[in-house]
């Protein structure tokens, strides 16, 4: 392929990752030459001039911006659903093919919202009103507006009512210049006001160590439009001077320069949930002209409360492509239940509880979500008069009601497709995926519903909590944090007399840095038994203390105790950092931890310290599936051939492998959740120095992490205590009672004990959910019997057709699983048959079978096969007679029921195949008319290769 191919191969790949919404939102659009030089290991100056002859002949666009960026044309014009003129092949930035071909084309929507993107937001008109008005008099305030901060609780919004106010400022905006709007959390740079200063006004080069380029800061990508500063209050007094200078004066200089300053035009958007008096300097706040407080959940009315429940819900609805059935109770609690996180813990929670109820579709085969009281988490007294009154308006004495798309009458306003797509991810996606890929797997159901359910915890917590992605070692040594790092360790040389290598070094750079995001986030690992460590490293831990003090003196914050706890162990695997005895390698340690390198790193940091490669590692990227990451793990076990298994994983989602691996593969199998640098530490320097038998190793962890809190103890998944076998037929239960005891009768004592045939009347079981809703929790259902099929996710179903077929028993016996048994009492499958035919009688069959008169199609198919016989000269056995007419009279019943033919594709299309279907139909011409039903070509092959004995 050339090469100019395969760079356009590439970007086309790549812009298929763009979609309609990205269009609206996305201020920057389309891909460098140098990420396409990256990914195709060409040089950056050649894939650029392959990019612009592909511009030449119309095939990409080229936005000319810094860096300049370039589209597949097609897609582009796919999105769009119209032709790009050739004027526009090449162009100053997105946003003038955003207004030319979007957002002309999609002026409607914004007169159905007023061109007042406000209007969309629950309480506009009411508990938001003022802060609204605030906000469009700060927007159109001349001659650049004014500076904002909103303050209100963790979840109330700021966020989004910042993009709101940037919006509402782009549709009035009267410049085809693209207005940017730069996002900023100020907790990521706290207490680190070189590094702040350099992120916000950007640096030269040389101004710190690793700034080997000038770099422009976030102050200038905001030039022009808003810069919208999360979390404000965690700026330090130098940080809020430096910003306090720059909306005085419109002016900065970057960190490291002694040039001329530079201007710009920034309006500043500030969201805080502190007070605002106590927190920032005054001069600073004289420069911020407008507070806005954003009205906490509490405080919003019941009406806006129930606004924002119905939306959120039809938001999952529009994901799902599914109807929400939401019951009184739930609705109720939602209502009442105190969100400290307000609106953000609100939205989290019914997205929580919607895919835990997406589970039933996926397993039960339920056709809609239902929420029902089985998900309220709490005890509820139904005693608030208000909500009552207000749910009942809805409600009408009904259960449920229904939420979609179509349902207008609950929610009028328009969906806003930029919240749906700041759900950064998919859950039901990847619960589809999930259960497709566990399905291969050699599960259980209810293994395979523990799995689920602990994904979708993980989900959340990994989502809502974000945990910490640990960071490369080069992006560490480039920060200016590096310095004090090095101050640290040259005081651990001090204090042990030994000179760190390199991997120590670097272990311990990672180590600082995911220490120090804990701490600014306010977590800490949890402290393990602390005695029992200092009694075990007595001297190791007094050289802790004194580190653990230069510590707080260096980086200016306390040391808690986790964190001596790290040093101490750290400090052990400095001093035990001599050649390793030769182990036992028959028990492997496997680390298991969500993210794109979390578990690598942690291993590369206990292995580097202890010369050793014992610890296996599996990153879990939060795309990626529990089967995935269950394979992965079965293969390194495999491979390594280990015998024994401690497993390490870091959140209690994963514990169900432990229990897996030792059902699949008879390992026995020690699992610690939870895990962290500081246990990671010590359960490696177990294993190398003082490996015992694996209850043992159990005891020592549970002495270290004061009880079982950490420790998973080796349970087995609840086993089905009973499989059930269901009988039913659309005539009533007691045609089904009959099938029930026609097999009991038939196999006697070779049903297993453990077994049970249950009849149930069709109207109960003619959808999954009504069927899996007949049997307990603890039960499995293994099989249907019945006159018409139910659509149901693994459950084998048995016509009656099939049942009296001459493959019938054969069937049967394998879905009860009975074929060993039958072997065991000197019985085969033949004389099973027998049995089983020799025990019902035509007329009985055709009694209870049929919903039509049963004498009367018994004539008729009679007459069909006494024709047929004659005119095609055939001899038949009574069993293949005996097939036909129960087949036969099944089928009618069933075309005049389902209203449609059996598709079925014939195996023989010779010319003698073709005259005798031509008698077949002729044959049937009768009970066609008789019926008003038409046999279809599949029907009438089915039945030829019944006569003829040709089924497979």
């Amino acid at each position: 392929m050339k090469r100019k191919d395969r760079i356009y191969n590439e970007i086309r790949k790549l812009s298929q990752k763009i979609d309609r919404e990205s269009l609206f939102y996305n201020s920057s659009i389309g891909y460098s030459a140098q990420s396409i030089s990256e990914n195709l290991n060409i040089a950056r100056n050649s894939v650029s001039q392959e990019l612009n002859i592909l511009n030449k002949e119309g095939k990409v666009i080229k936005v000319k911006s810094r860096p300049v960026l370039f589209i597949e044309k097609y897609h582009i014009e796919n999105l769009l659903n119209t032709t790009i003129d050739k004027e526009d092949y090449e162009v100053k930035s997105f946003e003038v093919l955003r207004k030319k071909y979007l957002v002309k084309k999609n002026e409607k929507n914004f007169k159905n919202q007023d061109r007042n993107p406000f209007k969309n937001l629950i309480g506009y008109d009411k508990s938001l009103k003022e802060a609204i008005y605030k906000a469009k008099s700060a927007i159109f305030y001349p001659p650049n507006g004014l500076h904002v901060l909103l303050t209100g609780e963790s979840g109330v919004g700021k966020t989004y009512f910042a993009e709101l106010m940037y919006r509402f400022y782009e549709l009035y905006n009267k410049t085809d210049t693209a207005v940017p709007f730069v996002y900023f959390n100020c907790s990521e740079y706290y207490n680190n006001p070189e590094l702040l200063t350099g992120q916000l006004f950007g640096y030269t080069q040389g101004a710190f160590t690793g700034a080997v380029n000038d770099k422009d800061g976030l102050i200038k990508k905001a030039d022009g439009g808003f810069f919208f500063l999360d979390e404000i209050h965690r700026l330090p007094a130098e940080g809020q001077e430096k910003l306090f200078s720059l909306l005085d004066k419109g002016k900065f200089r970057k960190l490291g320069s002694s040039n001329k300053e530079e201007k710009v035009t920034v309006r500043l958007i500030g969201a805080t949930t502190c007070d605002v008096n106590s927190t920032f300097l005054k001069t600073f706040l004289r420069r911020i002209q407008v507070v806005i407080e954003i009205p906490s959940l509490k405080e919003r009315t019941l009406q806006e409360r129930l606004e924002m429940i119905l939306k959120f819900l039809q938001q999952e609805s529009i994901k799902t492509n599914l109807d929400i059935r939401l019951s009184y109770d739930f609705a109720y609690y939602l209502m009442t239940h105190e969100f400290e996180g307000n609106i953000g813990e609100l939205k989290s929670e019914i997205q929580y509880k919607c895919a835990q109820a997406f589970l039933n579709v996926m397993t039960k085969g339920y056709n809609s979500i239902v929420l029902d009281d089985t998900f309220v988490t709490e005890k509820i007294s139904k005693k608030e008069l208000g909500i009552k009154n207000l749910l009942k308006s809805i409600y009408k004495n009904n259960e449920f009601i229904i939420i979609n798309t179509q349902n207008t009458n609950l929610y009028t306003k328009e969906i806003d497709l930029k919240e749906l797509e700041d759900d950064k991810i998919n859950f039901y996606s990847l619960l589809i995926k999930e259960y497709s890929v566990l399905m291969e797997k050699e599960l259980s159901h209810s293994e395979i519903k523990v799995l689920l359910e602990n994904k979708i915890q993980t989900l959340f917590q990994y989502t809502f909590h974000n945990k910490l992605q640990s960071m490369s070692t080069k992006k560490v040594i480039d920060e200016p944090m590096a310095s004090k790092i090095n101050k640290i360790i040259g005081k651990i040389e001090e204090v042990t007399g030994r000179i760190l290598d390199d991997n120590n070094k670097n272990s311990f750079y990672l180590h600082i840095y995911s220490f120090l995001s804990y701490m600014k986030k306010g977590d800490t690992p949890p402290v393990y038994n602390t005695s029992y460590i200092v009694d075990d490293y007595k001297k190791e831990y007094d050289e802790a203390k004194i580190i653990c003090r230069y510590m707080s003196e260096v980086l200016n914050i306390p040391c808690p105790k986790s964190e001596l706890i790290f040093i101490t162990l750290f400090l052990n695997a400095v001093y035990n950092s001599s050649p390793i005895k030769v182990m036992d390698r028959n028990c492997g340690v496997i680390l298991i931890a969500h993210g794109n390198t979390t578990a690598t790193s942690m291993a590369s940091f206990a292995n580097d310290l202890f010369r050793t490669d014992i610890l296996q590692s599996i990153d879990m990227p939060i795309d990626q599936s529990i089967g995935e990451t269950l394979e992965k793990l079965i293969n390194i076990i495999k491979n390594k051939k280990y015998k024994e298994i401690i497993l390490l994983v870091d959140m209690g989602s994963l514990v169900s492998f432990g229990q897996i691996i030792e059902k699949q593969l008879g390992i026995k199998t020690l699992v610690v959740k939870n895990i962290n640098t500081e246990f990671l530490l010590e359960v490696t320097r177990k294993v190398i120095y003082d490996l015992k038998p694996l209850d043992e190793m159990k005891s020592y962890f549970k002495k270290l992490s004061c009880g079982d809190s950490l420790i998973v103890e080796s349970k087995k998944i609840a086993e089905k205590k009973s499989r059930v076998l269901i009988t039913s037929c659309i005539t009533g239960i007691g045609t089904a009672n009959k099938i029930k005891v026609l097999i009991e009768n038939t196999f006697k004592d070779l049903l297993p004990q453990n077994f049970r045939i249950e009849s149930k009347e069709y109207h109960n079981i003619d959808s999954q959910e009504k069927l899996l809703n007949q049997i307990n929790e603890d039960e499995e259902i293994i099989g249907v019997i019945g006159t018409f099929n139910i659509n149901v996710l693994d459950i084998p179903f048995i016509s009656l057709e099939e049942l009296f077929s001459e493959n019938g028993i054969e069937l049967l016996i394998d879905i009860i699983g009975i074929s060993d048994r039958i072997g065991d009492c000197g019985d085969d499958t033949k004389q099973i048959t027998k049995k089983f035919v020799s025990s019902i009688t035509l007329q009985s069959i055709i009694d209870y079978l049929t919903i039509l008169n049963p004498e009367k199609i018994l004539l008729e198919v009679e007459e069909a096969l006494s024709n047929i016989c004659e005119k095609l000269d055939l001899a038949i056995t009574k069993q293949i007679r005996l097939r036909f007419l129960i087949h036969c009279c099944c089928m009618v019943e069933r075309i005049i029921v389902m209203k449609k033919p059996m598709e079925y594709e014939a195996r023989y299309k010779s010319l003698d195949y073709n005259e005798k279907f031509t008698v077949i139909k002729l044959s049937f011409s009768k009970i066609e008319k008789n019926y008003g039903i038409q046999l279809s070509h599949s029907e009438i092959s089915c039945i030829y290769e019944l006569l003829y004995n040709k089924t497979p």
